[in-house]
């Protein structure tokens, strides 16, 4: 931003701190959104035992592009596993948006608050088997 004052011009370096912050509170969403739907489309397929063949294959690519455009998910990674085994490794979209770094099925991924409800799921169907109590000490 320029400011003029008299004879003498100004340049202020306001807003690029919270306009930062602003994008990357924008792509933190949108990664959360990515990862809640990346765990519902496994479990989908895992369920329903998909992943069998090219034509598989592609309409899942199909699915997850045409869902990453309509949730605004920047990028994702994928993995389909049958008998424990991968069948498919894909990583789709961009893991970066400044730098336009692409999403490959190694990318690492900050999962946030996400992580709570797993864990609470987790403890309870371990109450569920009897492995543990909820009792208090």
């Amino acid at each position: 931003m320029m400011l003029l004052g008299g004879n003498r011009r100004i340049r202020l370096a306001v807003g690029s701190s919270a306009q930062d912050e602003l994008h990357q509170e924008r792509r933190d969403r949108a990664q959360k959104r990515g990862i809640v739907w990346l765990i519902c489309l496994c479990l989908t397929l895992a369920v329903s035992g998909a992943a069998a063949g090219q034509a598989r294959a592609d309409e899942i690519d199909e699915y997850v592009m045409e869902q990453m455009r309509r949730q605004h998910i920047p990028g994702l990674s994928l993995a389909v596993l049958k008998d424990g085994k991968p069948v498919k490794l894909k990583g789709y979209g961009v893991a970066n948006l400044e730098l336009n770094v692409p999403t490959t099925p190694e990318t690492v991924y900050k999962i946030g608050s996400l992580s709570k409800q797993f864990i609470a799921a987790g403890i309870m169907l371990l109450n569920k088997e009897g492995r543990i109590g909820l009792g208090a000490c």
